[in-house]
């Protein structure tokens, strides 16, 4: 009879404690996928160009690896976003849409895999994604959380920027995001 191995965990220090806590809420955060009720099949809106863009990439020693973009609102910024291809709409931080002055409006309700958030919308105009300008569209807007370890970002870049793209092509070595025409 063949004796299967047995895997003993060696105690983890609160420091290795804390940062796994962070990084599964990061992960829960990340993983989203960002939906408000109501929706229909049709296609985004093809964004104004195409090009690169530099991006940071951040990987934490559990070996979770996010993307960071930098993006403008009107003359704000840089702001860090996740660059997430999971969550199907775009997220800003409430506290740039305040220092904005930009308007509300209806409540918007965001689910992750394991959590759930609420928010407002927020019609965006004159943004950008490092030199690449961005389609006017409606976001939501919501207070994101900030840990004191890992990276500080201000928002998620969804599926609903990304899609209006041909492609997305992700070089992790060269830290590059090419863009497309569609």
């Amino acid at each position: 009879m063949r004796k299967e191995p047995v895997f003993r965990r060696r105690p983890r220090s609160l420091p290795s404690v804390r940062l796994a806590m962070t990084s599964a809420v990061l992960a829960m955060l990340l993983s989203s996928c960002i939906a408000i009720g109501g929706g229909s099949l049709t296609g985004p809106p093809d964004e104004v160009g195409e090009g690169q863009v530099g991006m940071e990439v951040y990987s934490d020693p559990t070996g979770s690896t996010i993307l960071l973009v930098p993006v403008w609102i009107g003359d704000s910024g840089p702001h860090q976003f996740v660059l997430d291809t999971g969550a199907s709409r775009t997220l800003v931080d409430s506290a740039i849409i305040e220092e904005l002055g930009l308007p509300t409006g209806a409540p918007a309700q965001g689910q992750g895999i394991v959590s759930a958030f609420a928010g407002e919308t927020v019609q965006v105009d004159g943004w950008r994604m490092g030199d690449l300008e961005l389609q006017p569209r409606e976001i939501i807007s919501a207070q994101l959380p900030q840990t004191e370890a890992g990276p500080q970002f201000r928002g998620l870049l969804g599926s609903d920027v990304l899609a209006g793209f041909g492609s997305v092509h992700i070089d992790y070595d060269e830290r590059l995001l090419t863009l497309s025409a569609p």
